[in-house]
């Protein structure tokens, strides 16, 4: 995936970055939802630590300012998962990240009392669910287009986004 054009079009297949976003953070909140149906963990707070960043080095030949990347903001609970636990919640955080097209597993960790699942989607985005001391859900976005950019279908010379 060479050219430019290539790269566009991958792009162009993907939806925005702000319909991926909406679909992950309904993911998120689900998913914190579930697990305090089944497990009881509760008390959820938004660290509100969400930060963007690009894609030059998956995607040289389109604009900086045209595709990002995305950290939605991080749930954590001072709650944790016993190990007894972990095995179930892996069954629950991989239906429902399977649901939203996260269908590979990443890294995985189960070292009691340390349990890590990642799942990853066809985009490269990765949903990440930990629980040691806290439990906290995290995802990062893979790379897509701004709605600006995905409106107009072609790449433009670096000018930042407004």
């Amino acid at each position: 995936m060479n050219s430019q054009q290539q790269q566009l079009n991958e792009l162009m297949s993907r939806p925005d970055i702000n319909q991926v976003v909406a679909s992950y953070t309904d993911m998120r909140e689900k998913l914190a939802q579930q697990l305090t149906t089944e497990f009881g963990i509760g008390s959820w707070q938004n660290l509100h630590d969400g930060r963007e960043s690009g894609c030059a080095n998956e995607f040289p030949n389109v604009d900086r300012y045209d595709v990002v990347r995305r950290n939605l903001d991080r749930l954590s609970s001072r709650q944790t998962l016993s190990s007894e636990q972990w095995a179930k919640a892996v069954e629950v955080i991989s239906n429902l990240a399977n649901s939203y097209g996260f269908t590979r597993t990443g890294p995985r960790v189960d070292k009691p009392p340390s349990h890590y699942l990642t799942v990853l989607d066809q985009y490269g985005a990765e949903l990440f669910v930990g629980t040691e001391q806290q439990t906290v859900i995290s995802v990062t976005t893979g790379c897509h287009l701004t709605p600006d950019a995905k409106t107009r279908g072609t790449t433009r010379t670096s000018t930042p986004r407004q």
